[in-house]
């Protein structure tokens, strides 16, 4: 063993003297500790250039994240390759006398200092390489980690360079210097600095989300906001958590949890911590400013007078809405689950964009998981103009918002909701059609005030036998035909529109069924067959949207392809439906009792 620790490393490479072996466990801490002091600025630096700083407390707090984090990765790997790899050492290993060589004292390859270092990670857990430090110990005098043993390294004393007191004392100063730059500029500067930094704010249309500190003034979305005082409150004495917010010139105090009007706009506080207050203001009223409805919203009150709660059919889900919207259907939604949908007339609601209404379906099928999915399912996206979305996050939901305008080339105004409990036990769905303020106002209390009382009565996906859903697929389109049965009506809006839903039957009716390696082909089948139709319905809405043009017209060749399209839709899913009639009939006969 001692010839081996004495070999002469090539003279290719030139490094210092080996002086034997001896127990170098104590080095190899120290210059681990030296290496990680040097990353540990790396990633102080890093914060401050590319990551997010903050002082709130008293303390102050580096962050790094996502690509910034993986940048910082990166960059540990190369300290420890490139330098072990060229040179046999670390900075910390250089100062105390160490070098990496291979199993016979040479040179190690570039590959063994690859896996060494890469196996650092493993080393590292469960913190401050405990798992490496055990790995020295058993291995006895050769004081091997993990990542020596599978890359066939050690660790053995070399000459320690000269002067290395004064390159010690050069690297102390400068760590400190790197370390205490960005602290006092944040820490004991933080005070000064505070009023030109926050921790985070995101705002989306006339809303924004923020976690600020409690001397700040903020520019949100043009509005002057300033977070004057912060309380944890004191439970000896019996106060609450509390913030004081000036928006506008207007001032209001809130504790956590309450929402109240400040001027023309509303502010709800979601939570205190220290002297932090995390809130989000909506400008100008409830999502929107009444301005932006255009002439529809002027001359109204920015609210109904009066409200009453309505529930669905099932008893699952109640909400309030104005008493005006007195037009309720309670019917469960057979697709997705207990529904409410509520205007002042329902078929106006759903056939033009002239009459406000609400609609509130509520599903155990899907999660807090599926928001975004849902959101993008949902949205009105070829008859109105996204706003973007926002989160919405007001206890016991959380989710997101989505605003739509200029729909149908009027200034209604559409509002999509996702939302979920903490659990994500079930996902609420809220769809409003805003023709003035007041409509907003409604959507917002609806949000508010929604409430599912029976979690276990929202219906899980509905559980239909073979054959079953085998029969409904032989009949469907006879039912769908039934429907339509318009060949020889004119084409009003109406008759349109009555025909799109009657052609949405497919996907609503056998989206869901029994599933297994019998049925696959046809489920294949009647999906295409669905989709043809749901195309055709699209198109035959577009249609019933542009009415009854002046021949020759633009609109006119617009309403005229819509036309072939739908019919087209119609008549390629019927012929797919039929094929799928006779699969389903042949499964029929030969499905096992």
């Amino acid at each position: 063993m001692s010839a081996m620790l004495d070999s002469p490393v090539p003279a290719s490479r030139p490094v210092a003297t080996s002086t034997g072996s001896g127990d170098v466990l104590g080095l190899r801490i120290s210059a681990a500790l030296i290496d990680l002091a040097i990353l540990f600025v790396l990633f102080l630096l890093l914060s401050v250039m590319a990551g997010e700083v903050t002082s709130q407390g008293g303390q102050t707090a580096f962050l790094l994240d996502g690509a910034d984090f993986a940048t910082y990765l990166a960059l540990v790997f190369v300290y420890y390759l490139v330098l072990e790899a060229t040179l046999g050492r670390t900075v910390g290993k250089l100062l105390l006398g160490l070098q990496v060589v291979g199993w016979d004292g040479g040179r190690p390859s570039v590959v063994a200092v690859a896996i060494r270092t890469i196996l650092r990670i493993v080393d590292w857990l469960p913190v401050l390489y405990l798992v490496g430090f055990v790995a020295m110990l058993v291995t006895g005098e050769r004081r091997q980690r993990l990542g020596d043993l599978v890359a066939e390294t050690r660790v053995q004393r070399t000459s320690p360079i000269r002067h290395r007191g004064f390159y010690a004392a050069l690297l102390a100063v400068f760590l400190f210097a790197a370390v205490a730059v960005p602290v006092v500029s944040t820490g004991v500067l933080g005070g000064l600095l505070s009023s030109l930094t926050y921790s985070s704010v995101s705002c989306v249309m006339d809303r924004c989300n923020a976690t600020v500190r409690g001397d700040q003034v903020l520019d949100l979305s043009g509005h002057a906001v300033a977070v004057s005082d912060v309380g944890t409150g004191n439970e000896a004495l019996g106060t609450s958590p509390r913030a004081t917010f000036t928006v506008d010139g207007d001032t209001v105090t809130l504790r956590v949890g309450e929402t109240r009007q400040v001027g023309s706009s509303r502010v709800h506080l979601t939570s205190v911590e220290v002297d932090v207050a995390k809130f989000s203001v909506d400008f100008g009223g409830p999502f929107v400013n009444g301005s932006d409805l255009g002439d529809a919203s002027r001359g109204q009150t920015s609210s109904y007078d009066s409200y009453t709660p309505v529930t669905d059919d099932q008893d699952v889900v109640t909400v309030e809405v104005p008493v005006e919207w007195d037009d309720v259907d309670g019917r469960e939604d057979p697709e997705y689950g207990p529904s409410i949908v509520a205007a002042p007339d329902l078929e106006q609601y759903e056939r033009t964009w002239d009459v406000p209404g609400i609609m509130v379906e509520v599903s155990s099928r899907y999660g807090a998981d599926d928001i975004s999915t849902m959101l993008d399912e949902i949205g009105p996206s070829e008859q109105c103009r996204s706003e973007g979305r926002e989160a919405y996050d007001d206890p016991p939901y959380r989710g997101e918002i989505q605003r739509w305008t200029g729909c149908g080339g009027t200034d209604t105004t559409v509002l999509t909701a996702a939302v979920a409990p903490a659990d994500s036990s079930y996902l609420i769905l809220i769809i409003g059609q805003a023709v003035d303020a007041r409509d907003l106002a409604a959507f917002e209390r609806a949000l508010a005030t929604v409430d599912v009382s029976t979690v276990s009565a929202v219906p899980s996906e509905s559980i239909v036998t073979e054959e079953d859903w085998l029969k409904k697929v032989e009949g469907l389109r006879s039912e769908i035909d039934d429907a339509i049965g318009y060949e020889d009506a004119e084409l009003t809006t109406s008759v349109m529109t009555d025909m799109a839903t009657a052609m949405r039957m497919c996907s609503r009716t056998l989206a869901s069924g029994p599933s297994g390696a019998r049925l696959q082909r046809l489920h294949t089948l009647v999906g295409k067959a669905c989709a043809e139709y749901d195309k055709g319905a699209d198109c035959l809405a577009t249609a019933a949207d542009i009415g009854s043009p002046e021949v020759g017209s633009a609109e006119d060749r617009k309403l005229t392809k819509a036309l072939n399209c739908g019919f087209d839709g119609l008549n390629r899913g019927g012929e797919l439906l039929i094929d799928a009639e006779f699969e389903a009939e042949d499964l029929l006969t030969t499905q096992p009792r």
